[in-house]
């Protein structure tokens, strides 16, 4: 609905001639004021009081003719920057909708988004289809957020029907949530007690002992940990921005129990970290972060991330491929891990010699969340509790998540089946007999 301010103005341009127009405001887009374009009027003056008066109405209920000639991009950057401006939405959230309007924008950025219609939308998305660089999840967020901003652009009475209407958002395929089998598990815990005790090697450890999230982990400061009632507490999280904030929901504010052995890691690396930050004068306390820099300050999720694939790929939990599928060894670093060729030599306009891409293929550290909790199920845990341990806010989403069927439990499943159809054949022979 337009913005109508002032009375309007009249100007006579002859006899029984006027011209007419009204004030619009502010253009939040250029911060300029805009008016209604001029409109001639025969008649008296009394005609044309009265047709400004037509005029308003026209314009309160009508579409917004003066954005008519805005494009795609120019209204969607309008649209997330007084989303950003409100300060109700997560940076990470921000960052991750300027990428899919990127995206959107080599579609149909330079078009007038009073042009878009569901025809040319349909055709897009077929487009979309097939590219191969587009995910099924990609294409999914990229028409949600097409039908996002020409809902904001009805509001604004940019067009007065909305073209995403009849437009059917393609299905998000099902997360494939892999886990480490039991021996899997079994061999990481091996690995890492085989580690020295340090920051990263502790984090790991209570992914896989918890099922915290990676943020969560990184998030944990000293008074989190109750040594000796043997819990930990998650009040706080980290974000990839690192930053240091309360969980979305109540249920992701909890208590776990920890088992003895990560309970005399944590002991351990506490003394650990006391001497090392000692050294650089600064002291434990409840607020030190469990695994901290070097600082004594949180870890960077970026930093973690580098250290934990390289770790993954050096026990065989995963491994560097080309972009052909070839497998490669680590990147070599110098000793300020700074990416060297294989002759020592940093990368640089002397030595052009080009950088081999390489793409990690392996174990992720939210697949220690997905392990944690299948193992609990697949033993019979029951689902309230690992619920309440994995901070699902109802038992659904865990039965969705992790009750799914593996391949022992499927054979069992069989077996069971072909054993009571041959009591059952075994019963009826005796009777018949």
């Amino acid at each position: 609905m337009q913005q109508i301010t002032g009375k309007g103005s009249i100007e006579p341009r002859g006899k029984n001639t006027y011209r007419i127009r009204l004030s619009l405001g502010i253009d939040h887009f250029t911060g300029k004021y805009r008016y209604s374009p001029w409109r001639t009027i025969h008649g008296t003056k009394a005609d044309a009081r009265r047709a400004i008066e037509d005029y308003r109405r026209e314009l309160e209920s009508g579409l917004r003719y003066d954005l008519q000639s805005i494009t795609f991009a120019q209204y969607a950057d309008a649209v997330l920057t007084s989303r950003e401006n409100s300060g109700t939405y997560a940076e990470g959230t921000m960052q991750d909708d300027r990428y899919l309007v990127r995206k959107l924008n080599t579609y149909i950025g330079n078009l007038k988004i009073a042009d878009i219609d569901n025809i040319l939308l349909n055709n897009v998305i077929a487009k979309m289809k097939n590219h191969d660089c587009l995910g099924g999840t990609l294409i999914h967020n990229l028409v949600v957020m097409i039908k996002r901003i020409m809902r904001e652009a009805v509001l604004d009475g940019i067009v007065m029907r909305d073209p995403c209407g009849r437009i059917k958002t393609p299905k998000e395929p099902k997360p494939n949530r892999k886990s480490l089998k039991d021996f899997e598990a079994a061999r990481l815990l091996e690995v890492l007690e085989s580690c020295p005790v340090d920051r990263n090697t502790v984090a790991v450890h209570i992914g896989l002992s918890t099922g915290l999230r990676r943020g969560e982990v990184l998030g944990l400061t000293w008074g989190d940990v109750d040594i000796g009632s043997q819990a930990i507490y998650v009040t706080h999280t980290l974000d990839r921005f690192k930053n240091y904030k309360v969980p979305k929901t109540d249920a992701s504010r909890r208590r776990i129990s920890v088992d003895s052995q990560l309970v005399k890691k944590l002991s351990r690396w506490r003394n650990i970290q006391a001497e090392m930050l000692f050294k650089i004068g600064k002291r434990l306390d409840d607020k030190t972060p469990v695994c901290s820099n070097g600082k004594g300050g949180f870890c960077e999720p970026s930093v973690f991330y580098r250290w934990f694939v390289n770790f993954c790929v050096d026990n065989r939990f995963g491994r560097f491929v080309d972009s052909d599928g070839n497998e490669l060894p680590r990147q070599k670093v110098d000793d300020q891990g700074i990416p060297v060729d294989e002759n020592g030599r940093r990368y640089s306009r002397s030595n052009k010699k080009e950088k081999i891409k390489r793409y990690y293929e392996g174990l992720k550290f939210h697949e220690l969340r997905h392990t944690h909790a299948s193992i609990l199920v697949a033993n019979k845990v029951d689902i309230k509790t690992v619920q309440e341990r994995m901070g699902h806010a109802k038992a659904s989403i865990t039965l969705d998540f992790y009750a799914h069927a593996d391949d022992e439990r499927d054979r069992q499943a069989s077996d069971l089946f072909n054993s009571v159809l041959n009591s059952e054949r075994h019963v009826r022979k005796i009777v018949s007999l």
